[in-house]
């Protein structure tokens, strides 16, 4: 391990008690435990409405990055999905609105639109690609080799389906109820890849931040993300 990455991961206590203290910079998202984990094929065909963790709703989520932002109800939308069971927790988005779509597995004129799962370190992060599933490639890790089961819908509008053990999530902690940080999001590209834009489910970024600064990418920076509360509760359907 990295000495910087090793640094980060040691400050790490002290970081989250003293973000829980102060308020954490992401919002507080509920995840409901499950008796019937949903089948990752992709379609989020069995997917309770309960288990909607909501989506984007206006500008909060969003950082401009270079130069995409088009308006919130042209350029993206999107529904995510989280509940728990005992060994796992399963995320479900589907793609509702997106002006430019770019089916692809990588960067710049390979590249693709994606979600991304920041899970705890700057280079913890995993992506999943509007593409086929092919092992090794999609998803990518940046840096370690979770045991991810997957499914995805390519296309226009793409469907993503994951499932990743819980102790494999960096910033898990047990408690009442148990909670994580972390950050899922998408890298929404344009113009032939030459723009893209972050979204992020419950992060937000303080205004006193530059969100146009690629030197030091705050979407993988643990203090402003989301807290996820795990909950031994099942929803009632909602319509």
């Amino acid at each position: 391990m990295q000495l910087k990455q090793a640094l980060e991961y040691s400050a790490f206590p002290f970081l989250l008690c003293f973000s829980l203290v102060l308020g954490q910079g992401g919002d507080t998202i509920r995840v409901y435990k499950t008796n019937k984990p949903p089948v990752i094929d992709g379609t989020l065909a069995d997917w309770d409405r309960a288990y909607c963790i909501g989506g984007f709703t206006g500008e909060k989520n969003h950082a401009l990055t270079k130069g995409s932002w088009k308006g919130f109800a042209k350029d993206y939308q999107c529904e995510t999905y989280a509940c728990h069971d005992d060994s796992f927790m399963y995320i479900g988005w589907k793609t509702l609105v997106d002006d430019e779509s770019i089916v692809g597995r990588g960067w710049e004129k390979v590249c693709g639109d994606n979600i991304k799962l920041c899970l705890g370190g700057w280079s913890d992060v995993i992506y999943l690609w509007n593409d086929t599933v092919v092992p090794g490639r999609n998803p990518e890790y940046m840096n370690f080799n979770y045991h991810l089961k997957v499914g995805i819908t390519r296309g226009k509008l793409p469907v993503y389906e994951i499932r990743i053990p819980k102790q494999e999530i960096r910033l898990y902690y047990d408690g009442s109820p148990p909670y994580a940080f972390m950050n899922i999001m998408t890298e929404d590209y344009d113009n032939k890849c030459s723009e893209y834009d972050f979204w992020g489910i419950g992060f937000t970024l303080p205004d006193s931040l530059d969100k146009r600064d690629d030197n030091w990418n705050q979407w993988e920076n643990p203090w402003y993300f989301p807290v996820f509360l795990f909950y031994n509760t099942i929803p009632v359907q909602r319509k």
